[in-house]
């Protein structure tokens, strides 16, 4: 008689467990837990990975902070305890701006579902960054003519050599002409001319004077 209580107590006291588990949606499954994996990218173009950023994660529950570094070919897998948290970039990669937005993402098992094989929840944040943009100077050093002032793209005198180190004008100048377009030069001869004329006249005069000093005498 004993015993046959005892076992109906027993028989009792599990199913009173059992409705009160169903009823509360307890979890008896303490070993789920939650993993994030976040990756960090370029923004223009998603297939470069980025190392070196600093996260921060926060449990919006119990502001429990976590803080890692992205550094695995741009990705990291971080374990938290399941609930709700939000994650912020506080250091960006070398030669990138920093990303301020605030990324939400939850870790829960579903309401209603078994979680007799389940042992771990996923969610998944994808960081972008935006390249800085380099900054170039352009610096234009003007060139100088000789009158001191300044001459602005002056091309340098890139004139051939005479031998003897004198430079020769290329450029042809309106109304010159050259040594070689002259007509060729005739030799001078109005000198021999006079003076031919000269010792002609000289010739007459003498004859002419012989002749009276003839005639006189």
């Amino acid at each position: 008689m004993h015993k046959m209580r005892f076992i109906a107590a027993a028989l009792i006291a599990i199913l009173l467990c059992h409705i009160e588990v169903h009823a509360s949606g307890a979890n008896p499954d303490t070993s789920v837990v939650g993993q994030v994996t976040i990756t960090n990218v370029d923004s223009g173009d998603s297939s470069k990975k980025l190392n070196g950023a600093h996260i921060k994660i926060v449990d919006k529950d119990t502001n429990d902070e976590y803080t890692d570094i992205i550094k695995d070919n741009g990705t990291l897998v971080y374990a938290l305890p399941l609930g709700s948290y939000t994650l912020t970039q506080v250091l960006a990669p070398n030669d990138y701006q920093l990303n301020s937005k605030a990324y939400e993402f939850t870790l829960q098992v579903p309401d209603g579902v078994d979680t007799s094989n389940i042992k771990v929840v996923n969610a998944s944040v994808m960081l972008t960054n935006d390249l800085i943009a380099a900054e170039t100077e352009t610096i234009n050093t003007p060139a100088v003519n000789p009158a001191g002032g300044a001459s602005a793209n002056k091309a340098e005198n890139t004139q051939p050599l005479k031998e003897g180190g004198a430079a020769v004008n290329q450029t042809p100048v309106e109304g010159f002409i050259s040594a070689a377009d002259k007509n060729p030069v005739t030799e001078d001869t109005s000198n021999m001319l006079l003076a031919i004329a000269a010792f002609s006249i000289i010739i007459v005069i003498g004859g002419v004077l012989s002749r009276k000093y003839l005639v006189n005498k």
